[in-house]
C-alpha cells in the first residue's frame, strides 16, 4: 500500500504548482487547501490497513513503523518512533461458568461463557490474530460463589440491595455495562467500569461480571424488531465490551471479567424467582432489555447450590509501547507547540475506536505535507502523535509526557485529540473552554454532513463540555495543557457502534456508520482548520473570558446541586467577577495587538509583544494545578477527566468535597482557587501594562 501511495503522492503535491517560499501561504489559502486535500477514499484505505489483525497495546510495532514511513513520505520533516517499557496484559486463563454443585457435591456444568464473538475479524496471514476478551488491570483470582444481579453495579445499586436485605458478602456480582451509551448518558446512568469494580469491592463482593444489556441501546434492539449485526443495526448477542480497569502498574482489588449478553442470559435466568424482582426496588432498576428472552431480573442471591466459577488469570509481562511522533518546527515561535494525537492501538479491529481517528489523522498529516511542499511554514511547532497504549489507561501518551515533562509543561499551547471520527452524526467536543473560540471558528467553516444547509457549528451549538476523552486526559491531567477531544459519535436516534468488540469492523462503518466517510472527512477538516488557526496566528486565538464564564457557570451549577448551609462562597464569586473584568481587558488588548501584527507582520517589537501575551495563555490553564493532588484526576482543579459518556461538572475538587459534606476540604479548595485567580489577574494586568507602555512609546516616537 505504501509504495502505491508514493506514486500518487508526488503527483498530488505537484499538481497545482508551488507557492513562494518568501510569502508562503496566507491563512485563507492554507485553509482552502486543508479543506480540499482530504479524501474519503484514502480514509477508507487507511482504515482497511489499521483494522487488519490484532493491535492491542504492545502489539503495534509493525503499524508504528508503517505509520512513521507514511508520514515521512507525506513530507513531515522530523519523524521519530519512541519506545516505552510498561506492563502489558493479555488473556491466558479465564472462566465464567454456571455450576450446580448439588447436595452431594456432584457438580453439573450448566453453562460456560465464551470470550470470543461469533464473527472472525480480518487478520491476514502474518498478522496477529484477535484474542479473547478480558479487562486489563482487574484483580487476579479464582473463586466459586453464589451470585447476585446488581443492576449497574454502582454505589446506589448496592445500597438498594442492602435495603432489600440481599446478602452481598462474598458474592459474585453480575452487572450491566454503564459505558459508551448515549441512552444511559442522557439518564445520568453512565460510569466507567472501574467505578463498578470499586463499588463492588467496597460492599464485600468477591468478583464482578459485566455484560452489555440491550437496555443501553435505546430503540435499536431485537425486542423492538431490529435485527442484530451483521444482519441489522441492533447489538450482536455475542458482542463483548473489553476495557481497562486500572493503570498497568496497579491492579483492582477484585477480579472482573466481561461477557456477552448471550452468555449473561443463562446466568440471569438461573436467578428467576430468587430474591426480589428488580422492578420491586425502584425506578433506577427498571428497563432491563432481556425480558423477551425469559429474564425476570430477579436480584438473587442464587440458591446455595447454584454458583458461578470466576477465574481471571491473565498473562502479565513487561513489553514495549511504540509511539510515532512527527514534527514540523515553528518558524517564529518554535517553543510554542500545538499537538494532535490519536491512539492507534485497539481492543478489536477498531474501525471506529480508535482507528477512525487514526485514519482521519493520516489525512490531516497528508494535508499539511501538501502545504509544506507548497512553501507554507507554521509560526508554531506542530507535532502529530500516533499513540500506542491508549486502551491501556493511556500508557503510551503518559509515558511520552513523563519523559518530556520539562519542556512540554512550558510549551504546549493546545492538545487536539480524536478517537472516534465518524460513528454517528452527533458532534461532541469535550475539554478546555480556552479552545471554544477556535473550535467554533473551525466548525463554522465546514458543512454539516447530516444537515448540508447548515454548518457544523449551527447544528452543534458551540459548547465544549467539561472533561477529557482519550489521550487528552494525559495532557490535561499531567501538564494542564488546554486540550479538547472531539468526535462525530452516535446520538439517541442512531445505533451505537460496536464499542471495544470484534464487531467494530469496517463493514459496520460501511453499512451503519459512515458509508461515504463524510463524517470522517468533516472530522479531518475540523482538526486541520483548528491546527491552522493555532499554528499560524501570531497571537494565540483564544478568549480568556470564555474561561471566566465557565468558572462562574460551574460554581452556579455546584450551588444548585449542593445546599450551601455551612459554607459561604462569596469570596470565590468575587474573585471570578474580578477575573471576568481582567480577561475582558486582556482579550481586548490581545485582539488589538493581533490587528496591528496583521498590518505589520514582520515587526519584531510586535512579535515580541505577541510572545509575551501568548505566555499568559500558557500560564492561565496551568495556574489551576492543585498543590497536593491525591490522584492525576485531581491535579486540574477546574476541569474533570471524565469522558464523553459521563456527565461532569467543572471545579470537581470543590464539587466533590461539598457533595461529601467535607466542608474543611471545600474551604481549602476555595482558598486555593481564590489565590490562584488573583495571581492570574496580576499577571494579566502586568501584560496589559507592558502593551500600554509600548503603545505610549510608539506614540512618543521612542
Amino acid at each position: 500500500m505504501l509504495s502505491r501511495y508514493k506514486q500518487q503522492s508526488r503527483k498530488e503535491r505537484n499538481r497545482s504548482g508551488k507557492f513562494s517560499n518568501q510569502t508562503g501561504l496566507f491563512l485563507s489559502l492554507l485553509q482552502d487547501l486543508l479543506l480540499r486535500v482530504p479524501s474519503s477514499e484514502r480514509i477508507r484505505e487507511w482504515s482497511d490497513y489499521y483494522t487488519n489483525g490484532s493491535h492491542l497495546a504492545g502489539q503495534g510495532r509493525q503499524q508504528a513503523e508503517w505509520t512513521q514511513a507514511l508520514w515521512k513520505e507525506f513530507g513531515i520533516p522530523q519523524m521519530t518512533m519512541t519506545t516505552h517499557e510498561t506492563t502489558l496484559e493479555f488473556p491466558r486463563s479465564h472462566r465464567v461458568a454456571l455450576i450446580d454443585i448439588g447436595s452431594t457435591n456432584d457438580t453439573t456444568l450448566l453453562h460456560e461463557a465464551t470470550f470470543v464473538e461469533d464473527i472472525k475479524a480480518k487478520a491476514d496471514f502474518g498478522e496477529p490474530q484477535f484474542l479473547p476478551a478480558i479487562f486489563t488491570g482487574a484483580g487476579v483470582g479464582n473463586m466459586t460463589a453464589q451470585y447476585v444481579y446488581a443492576n449497574f453495579g454502582l454505589q446506589q445499586d448496592y445500597e438498594d440491595l442492602l435495603r432489600a436485605n440481599v446478602d452481598l458478602e462474598g458474592k459474585i456480582a453480575l452487572v450491566k455495562s454503564t459505558f459508551a451509551s448515549s441512552f444511559l448518558m442522557q439518564r445520568n446512568l453512565s460510569a466507567h467500569r472501574s467505578s463498578q469494580v470499586n463499588a463492588a469491592a467496597n460492599h464485600g463482593i468477591s468478583g464482578v461480571i459485566v455484560y452489555p444489556d440491550p437496555q443501553m441501546d435505546g430503540k435499536f434492539t431485537e425486542a423492538n424488531g431490529y435485527l442484530p449485526y451483521p444482519d441489522g443495526p441492533a447489538r450482536a448477542p455475542t458482542l463483548i465490551e473489553r476495557g481497562s480497569i486500572s493503570s498497568p502498574n496497579t491492579r483492582a482489588a477484585i477480579p472482573a471479567i466481561p461477557i456477552s449478553y448471550a452468555d449473561a442470559i443463562p446466568l440471569l435466568q438461573a436467578l428467576n424467582n430468587h430474591g426480589p424482582l428488580a422492578t420491586e426496588l425502584n425506578e433506577r432498576w427498571h428497563g432491563g432489555g432481556l425480558t423477551h428472552k425469559g429474564v425476570y431480573y430477579s436480584v438473587g442471591p442464587s440458591p446455595t447450590n447454584i454458583v458461578l466459577n470466576l477465574n481471571n488469570d491473565p498473562s502479565i509481562t513487561q513489553g514495549l509501547l511504540y509511539n510515532v511522533i512527527g514534527t514540523i518546527p515553528g518558524s517564529v515561535f518554535p517553543d510554542e507547540v500545538v499537538i494532535l494525537g490519536n491512539h492507534r492501538d485497539s481492543l478489536g479491529p477498531g474501525a471506529n475506536d480508535g482507528n477512525g481517528g487514526s485514519s482521519a489523522l493520516n489525512e490531516v498529516v497528508r494535508s499539511f505535507g501538501v502545504a509544506l511542499a507548497k512553501g507554507w511554514k507554521p509560526l508554531r511547532t506542530v507535532i502529530f502523535a500516533s499513540w500506542d497504549g491508549g486502551e491501556l489507561e493511556l500508557a503510551g501518551s503518559q509515558a511520552w509526557i513523563d519523559e518530556n515533562f520539562a519542556w512540554l509543561n512550558t510549551s504546549v499551547v493546545a492538545y487536539l485529540n480524536v478517537v472516534v471520527a465518524g460513528a454517528g452524526t452527533e458532534f461532541r467536543a469535550q475539554g478546555s473552554p480556552l479552545l471554544t473560540r477556535v473550535m467554533r471558528d473551525a466548525t463554522s467553516k465546514i458543512q454539516s454532513p447530516s444537515q448540508p444547509a447548515s454548518s457544523i457549528l449551527d447544528v452543534w451549538g458551540g459548547e465544549i463540555s467539561p472533561g477529557a476523552g482519550g489521550d487528552s486526559q494525559s495532557f490535561q491531567g499531567s501538564i494542564l495543557a488546554s486540550s479538547v477531544d472531539f468526535a462525530f459519535d452516535t446520538g439517541l436516534d442512531e445505533a451505537m457502534f460496536p464499542y471495544h468488540s470484534q464487531f467494530d469492523l469496517v463493514d459496520w462503518v460501511d453499512r451503519f456508520g459512515d458509508p461515504d466517510r463524510e463524517l470522517h472527512l468533516a472530522t479531518t477538516k475540523i482538526w486541520s482548520i483548528m491546527t491552522s488557526l493555532l499554528a499560524y496566528s501570531p497571537v494565540i486565538p483564544v478568549t480568556l473570558n470564555d474561561y471566566a464564564l465557565f468558572l462562574q457557570q460551574s460554581l452556579d451549577t455546584i450551588e444548585r446541586q449542593v445546599p450551601l448551609k455551612t459554607m459561604d462562597t462569596g469570596k470565590l464569586h468575587k474573585a471570578i467577577r474580578d477575573l471576568h473584568q481582567a480577561t475582558l481587558t486582556f482579550d481586548s488588548y490581545a485582539h488589538s495587538l493581533a490587528g496591528k501584527i496583521a498590518q505589520q507582520p514582520k515587526s519584531t517589537d510586535l512579535l515580541q509583544l505577541a510572545q509575551d501575551m501568548n505566555k499568559q495563555y500558557l500560564i492561565f490553564e496551568r495556574i489551576f494545578a492543585h498543590p497536593n493532588p491525591k490522584t492525576l484526576a485531581d491535579r486540574h482543579m477546574v476541569l474533570p477527566l471524565s469522558s464523553f459518556y459521563t456527565k461532569a461538572t467543572g471545579i470537581p475538587v470543590l464539587s466533590q468535597s461539598m457533595t461529601a459534606g467535607n466542608w474543611p476540604a471545600a474551604e481549602t479548595c476555595q482558598d486555593i482557587l481564590v489565590a490562584r485567580i488573583y495571581d492570574m489577574i496580576k499577571l494579566l494586568n502586568q501584560a496589559v501594562g507592558r502593551l500600554k507602555h509600548h503603545e505610549t512609546n510608539v506614540q512618543l516616537g521612542l
